[in-house]
């Protein structure tokens, strides 16, 4: 089986346009962060070994994040701990191939953001085609093993999640203030 092969949930990302993030001020790239099945456990694991030097993951950071690992302010509302969390990203030079729901494939540009972010919401379910590859340690940290976005298909049925990272949702945090008739 591959990465491909599970139903994910789609947490967040920039799948539109190339963005930089705070970490990495001067590296815009496409990402998403997603959050896979137990079963994909195997398949994941599967993906760093092939791209670990020597086939041998001891001493790596490891892309795929047990969710009961994150800290507490760092877990997502509603998804199960025994969940792997993985971010994935790629360069702008490299754009992932994007399929909305009903399999139409669209390029992910901004002018096409709106449709877009209607089919990639946090909380959808999608399928996510990675690759892994090795990475050198940098500025003191250990040398690891990531994966590199090459495409994501979003298959409908998933739940519209408030906001990216958890929280409360607006509708209850607002209910006291709203004037409803």
């Amino acid at each position: 089986m591959s990465i491909a092969d599970h139903v994910a949930i789609f947490l967040m990302g920039s799948l539109d346009q190339a963005k930089a993030g705070p970490a990495k001020p001067d590296r815009p790239e496409f990402w998403g962060q997603f959050a896979f099945p137990p079963s994909a456990e195997a398949d994941l694991i599967a993906a760093c070994t092939a791209a670990a030097p020597n086939g041998s993951l001891s001493g790596l950071q490891l892309a795929p994040k047990k969710h009961s690992s994150l800290a507490p302010d760092k877990q997502f509302a509603g998804i199960p701990l025994d969940w792997y969390i993985v971010r994935i990203g790629t360069g702008p030079d490299y754009p992932p191939d994007l399929f909305l729901v009903d399999g139409t494939k669209i390029a992910p540009m901004p002018i096409n953001g709106g449709k877009i972010r209607t089919d990639f919401f946090s909380g959808q379910n999608v399928r996510v085609n990675a690759h892994g590859f090795a990475y050198p340690a940098k500025n003191g940290g250990r040398p690891g093993v990531s994966f590199s976005l090459d495409g994501v298909m979003a298959v409908g049925g998933g739940e519209r999640r408030a906001g990216g990272g958890g929280g409360e949702p607006s509708e209850s945090a607002f209910a006291k203030y709203r004037n409803d008739p």
